[in-house]
């Protein structure tokens, strides 16, 4: 199976691995670099609601149930001036397309990326050979300001960890 590097920009940007098709793909490379300066001056990360997990948990279901509608509701609204909720079907659709319906939820974390907390929801797709990564960006109002999917494998890199004080040495 050929694969392609399909980059498009939803909010944050939204980055696809996939075999074939073409969304948006021209606007994107634009937008991308706009989300890569647009994370670079994000302020220290926000607290994520107290439901937090649940909340990534329902909006990566709704994703795989083809809930277009729901998720383009809990989309902040700057996300949605720039996407449609058709925007938003076209992605589901396309992946269905290429990757088939979710068979397996391997994991589901946070992480920190570009400062901003991410909730990633990695699965095994029928139609693809490798497991998918879709991630979320979730305001502290529990809104969804970005979301991203790629193979596990193209998983994005991480904030390094926290600096921690070291032990006082042992006497």
């Amino acid at each position: 199976m050929k694969r392609r590097v399909i980059t498009l920009g939803l909010g944050l940007g939204l980055s696809l691995l996939v075999t074939g098709g073409n969304l948006w793909a021209q606007e994107a490379a634009a937008e991308a670099e706009a989300a890569v300066e647009t994370e670079a001056a994000l302020p220290a990360a926000p607290h994520l609601p107290a439901d937090s997990m649940e909340i990534g948990a329902k909006y990566s279901q709704w994703f795989s149930d083809g809930e277009a509608d729901s998720l383009w509701a809990h989309f902040t609204p700057d996300f949605q001036e720039r996407r449609s909720v058709d925007d938003i079907r076209g992605i589901m659709d396309q992946v269905l397309a290429m990757a088939g319906i979710e068979a397996e939820v391997i994991e589901q974390k946070y992480i920190m990326r570009g400062g901003m907390p991410q909730f990633w929801h990695t699965a095994i797709f029928t139609e693809f050979d490798e497991a998918l990564l879709l991630r979320w960006v979730i305001t502290p109002d529990g809104k969804i300001g970005g979301l991203g999917l790629n193979p596990l494998s193209a998983a994005p890199e991480v904030d390094p960890p926290a600096a921690t004080e070291e032990a006082p040495a042992a006497p």
